[in-house]
């Protein structure tokens, strides 16, 4: 039972430092991939012609709007951009600390409840980026999606695996009725 559990304490510490690097992975690719659409907007407005305006009728200023309405890095989720470099940073490190507490040994139930939740919340955001990658028919940033969103719900079912095998009773002796 011993060796069971910490085989689990350890799956779950590594599916949490993996997921951290794959999480820092796909922002930083998006990321990247938003500077590059910037830049080629920007390339195409010195194109303007002399009246201002482009070929199919479209002004550089509505051109401007509408590539910045669909501008990654202007999303935000309750107010706060999700793919911000201090949340990136903050999550890594948030799953990082959650390993090393597990990978110690240094379990209680609140860590695992911690894990639970931090698996459940960051699987629902990848479930959303999962869809939003694929409507801008990014397969790459999609299939980076999925896969942290298997991962993350792994991490809430083996946390929930966890809290279960803490809470049950541990087989106590039975009393010696000999003699």
């Amino acid at each position: 039972m011993r060796t069971s559990l910490k085989n689990l304490r350890v799956a779950l510490a590594v599916l949490l430092v993996v997921s951290a690097g794959l999480f820092a992975l796909g922002t930083t690719i998006e990321r990247r991939q938003g500077h590059d659409d910037t830049a080629v907007t920007r390339h195409d407005d010195a194109s303007v012609g002399e009246n201002g305006e482009r070929a199919e009728g479209e002004t550089a200023n509505e051109s401007a709007e509408r590539h910045e309405s669909g501008n990654e890095t202007d999303e935000t989720v309750l107010g706060i951009n999700p793919e911000s470099v201090p949340l990136t940073i903050a999550a890594v490190l948030a799953s990082l600390l959650l390993a090393a507490a597990i990978w110690r040994g240094s379990f209680r139930p609140f860590t695992a409840y911690a894990v639970l939740v931090f698996g459940l919340v960051f699987a629902a955001g990848d479930l959303r980026e999962l869809v939003h990658q694929l409507d801008e028919s990014r397969s790459g940033l999609a299939a980076i999606a999925g896969a942290l969103a298997l991962m993350h719900l792994a991490i809430s079912a083996l946390a929930l695996l966890l809290v279960r095998s803490d809470r049950k009773p541990q087989a106590e002796p039975l009393p010696n009725t000999a003699g």
